[in-house]
This record gives structure tokens, C-alpha cells and sequence, in this order.
């Protein structure tokens, strides 16, 4: 569905961009070795709907969630972000290891549209 969205963004002229939060994750980290973190982060802050899929299926070290942090906080009211993820708001400062990091991003997740998704499958 997020991709969908993103690819109907497109169409309608906005710049779209799909990565897993680990690879997202990564392209900062290299970024960051190469001193040009700043950089990256505006070079992301362009586009108008980012899709970040992921969220939350594999852990993550706190320098990565720092990371993470720092791409939203730099996207918050200038790009529209769809997150994927198998978390629960709640659990988020468990995830993030930090109630500092957790709780701005369960801020910013408050206004949004948070749309519960599931697929029931049965195996036959």
C-alpha cells in the first residue's frame, strides 16, 4: 500500500523515494564516514514523500536509531513519511533504547494518519 502511495505521488509530481530503514540507515552511516552526513540529509530533505518500510523487523544499534532520528527530525514538516513497521507506538522506546529519541517520534506520530493494516492468511 505504501508503495502505492508513493508511485500515485509520482504520477502527481512529487518526488518519491522507497528504502528499508536499514539501507536508509546505511546511506547515513557511510555518509557520516565520509563527513558528509549534513550533505545526505538535505540531499533527502528534497524529496516530497519518503517510504521507509521495515521499521522495527530487525534491531538496531543505538548509533542506527540516532541515525534514524536525525532523518526524521530532518524531514519533520518539510516531507510526508510513510513508515512501516510491526511496532506499536508503545513499544517504541524499548525499540529506540531511549525515551528521548522515542518520545519526539511518537510526537510526530501522534498527527499523523495511522492507517492499521493486516492480512489474515490461513494455510491450508
Amino acid at each position: 500500500m505504501a508503495i502505492g502511495i508513493g508511485q500515485k505521488a509520482s504520477q502527481a509530481g512529487f518526488k518519491f523515494l522507497f528504502r528499508t530503514v536499514l539501507a536508509l540507515i546505511h546511506e547515513l552511516e557511510l555518509a557520516e564516514m565520509k563527513g558528509e552526513l549534513k550533505k545526505r540529509l538535505t540531499q533527502l530533505v528534497k524529496y516530497d514523500v519518503l517510504v521507509s518500510d521495515e521499521l522495527g523487523y530487525l534491531p538496531m544499534t543505538r548509533q542506527a536509531c540516532n541515525k534514524l532520528f536525525q532523518l526524521i527530525n530532518s524531514l519533520y514538516e518539510y516531507s510526508s513519511i510513510i513508515r512501516n513497521t510491526n511496532k506499536d507506538f508503545t513499544a517504541w522506546s524499548k525499540f529506540f533504547h531511549d525515551d528521548n529519541v522515542a518520545a519526539p517520534l511518537s510526537t510526530w506520530s501522534s498527527t499523523a494518519h495511522t492507517p492499521l493494516c493486516w492480512e489474515e492468511r490461513s494455510i491450508d
